[in-house]
């Protein structure tokens, strides 16, 4: 898939609003500008590997089974069997923002594991959601006012109120809310553009700013309507010595948000740009 057609894909799956969601093709979507050669079907077939096995070990031993028996079968096939876990090593190693990476190193970071159970999910027709937590993606399956939460990163752990409420003012220093808020489902477009803050912020860490725009590229793509998104790719051209990409995107942004509290900032490096191009 080159980027073209990754594009496209990406584009189609937001459009068509598929339920569930399918965020292993989109996952694999946003990785394919930056693997030319890679060959979907191929992950697409370990997702399929990996329900497999999970279906096989819950019917082995779970006679009647509910969102318990699922999960405590996803964590055995997947994270104890099959080895996957969150990289504690090198958590910043940008192969663990790409699912492609992540299923062939069996590590990763927390949204991308999550993404990954999500794919085997899907596959069993599990209701399993994705959770924008803060600090920490998590997943949840719906259970009346006491849903299930998930903690891909550490092994498909399943976290009781004090792990959450405890994250949870560790995250943000405030009081935390009630369960099903902190587990609310986010929306596609959003875990999505979560997963490309990450990648962009790694690559902005060690100084590949084009690497950094093209992901910015990708952001604005998924969520057209945040006005930042533009504002943000003008500076990584900048960075990148691409000043009059640069200028345009501010200068887009400019139109779409001139009364933002950073306009006049934007403004004046817009104005400042524009003498060197």
């Amino acid at each position: 898939m080159n980027a073209k057609g990754a594009r496209e894909e990406l584009l189609r799956l937001l459009q068509t609003g598929l339920s569930p969601f399918p965020y292993d093709r989109a996952g694999l979507a946003l990785v394919a500008p930056f693997y030319p050669e890679l060959d979907v079907d191929r992950y697409l077939s370990r997702l399929d590997g990996l329900a497999e096995d999970v279906a096989r070990h819950l019917a082995a031993h779970y006679p009647v089974f509910g969102p318990r028996e699922c999960l405590s079968s996803l964590r055995r096939v997947v994270f104890e069997e099959h080895g996957f876990k969150g990289d504690t090593r090198d958590y910043y190693d940008i192969r663990n923002c790409y699912l492609n990476e992540v299923l062939d190193r069996k590590q990763g970071m927390p949204i991308t594991l999550a993404v990954m159970c999500l794919g085997i999910s899907s596959r069993l027709g599990w209701p399993l959601e994705p959770v924008s937590f803060p600090a920490h993606f998590l997943l949840s399956w719906p259970d009346g006012e006491q849903p299930f939460a998930v903690d891909p990163f550490h092994g498909g752990l399943l976290l009781g109120d004090e792990d959450l409420d405890e994250m949870w003012t560790r995250a943000t220093a405030n009081r935390p809310p009630c369960r099903c808020e902190m587990l609310r489902p986010a929306s596609p477009p959003d875990v999505l553009l979560r997963m490309l803050n990450n990648t962009r912020q790694i690559f902005q860490r060690c100084g590949r700013y084009g690497d950094a725009a093209r992901v910015a590229e990708q952001s604005i793509l998924v969520r057209p309507d945040l006005a930042v998104l533009e504002r943000d790719l003008g500076y990584l051209c900048l960075a990148a010595g691409r000043t009059q990409e640069a200028a345009s995107h501010l200068a887009r942004y400019l139109s779409r948000s001139p009364a933002g509290a950073d306009a006049a900032r934007v403004k004046s490096d817009l104005e400042r740009i524009r003498k060197l191009c």
